[in-house]
């Protein structure tokens, strides 16, 4: 009796995984339980995997990251009736309830939102980035600035005696002073730079974290079973625990800012930050609790 249940699950899981859940979308490599195709990934390479799945399956296919279905796009005639004449109708993101939570503690801000919370924080971003003069002679200034420290900090190493100079650093600095200047409002000069290079780690190995097929699989198990299991567990906790030091970081650069704003001047901010959490200042203080600015 046991054994029979057990063979009606397998037949049921079987039928789900391999036709019903299938059915409806374009053809695509099948996909393996909970897991989807990273296995194809890893078998052929990322780049390799997707131009054999279009040679199989044609221009249009499916693949799976975890249990999430990936509708694939190759002609170009069809990305633009896709993206851009049905433009709206495409605008929307997956929701990945485990990286949201890794990366930011939940479903917050502009970056892989959708829906009325990303529409409102892309007006406000958008608004913020003008008045620092995004698109103006003001952005250029902040460009030129960094370009006169470049030029400086060649200067100061070719007087020091140094005979070859890598310029890669010093223009990953300027590109991140740029960056950072509209968020936080400094630069990543001499006191600063080691901060730098630890941002630089975050992303460095956030990239290639997202990259792997084993973690996208991982974060893409909306039920979770994969990162209880043994084989899989490390790799998720070794992502929480990246995303937990990150988040202290810039938590803690966020508090610092907020300590160093006096909320009881109406003056113009001089950073992203500043704008966001005067911003959210405002609205608590006429009692709005039920905002989007978290």
């Amino acid at each position: 009796m046991i054994g029979l249940i057990i063979s009606a699950a397998i037949g049921i899981l079987c039928v789900y995984n391999f036709y019903w859940k299938r059915k409806s979308l374009p053809p695509g490599p099948i996909p393996l339980p909970l897991i989807g195709n990273f296995l194809d990934f890893y078998k052929h390479g990322k780049s390799e995997s997707f131009e054999l799945f279009r040679k199989i399956y044609g221009d249009l296919y499916t693949l799976w990251v975890g249990d999430r279905p990936v509708v694939v796009f190759n002609k170009f005639d069809e990305i633009q009736e896709a993206f851009v004449k049905n433009g709206d109708f495409y605008s929307g993101r997956p929701k990945n309830e485990a990286m949201a939570k890794i990366v930011r503690n939940g479903n917050y801000g502009i970056i892989m939102t959708e829906g009325d919370i990303w529409r409102e924080h892309r007006r406000f971003a958008l608004h913020v980035l003008r008045n620092f003069g995004l698109g103006k002679n003001l952005m250029q200034e902040r460009v030129l600035n960094e370009v006169t420290w470049f030029l400086e900090d060649l200067k100061k190493k070719q007087k020091n005696g140094e005979k070859e100079i890598s310029v890669q650093n010093s223009i990953d600095i300027a590109v991140g002073s740029i960056i950072n200047g509209l968020i936080f409002g400094y630069a990543f000069h001499e006191k600063n730079v080691e901060e730098f290079y630890k941002i630089k780690e975050f992303i460095r190995q956030f990239i290639r974290l997202g990259g792997d097929p084993i973690f996208r699989a991982i974060s893409e198990d909306r039920k979770g079973i994969l990162r209880r299991l043994p084989f899989f567990k490390g790799r998720f906790q070794k992502a929480v625990d990246l995303g937990d030091a990150m988040k202290e970081f810039f938590f803690g650069q966020i508090n610092e800012r907020r300590s160093k704003i006096n909320f009881a001047e109406d003056s113009e901010p001089t950073d992203y930050v500043e704008s966001y959490l005067r911003h959210q200042h405002k609205l608590e203080s006429r009692g709005n609790k039920d905002h989007m600015y978290s």
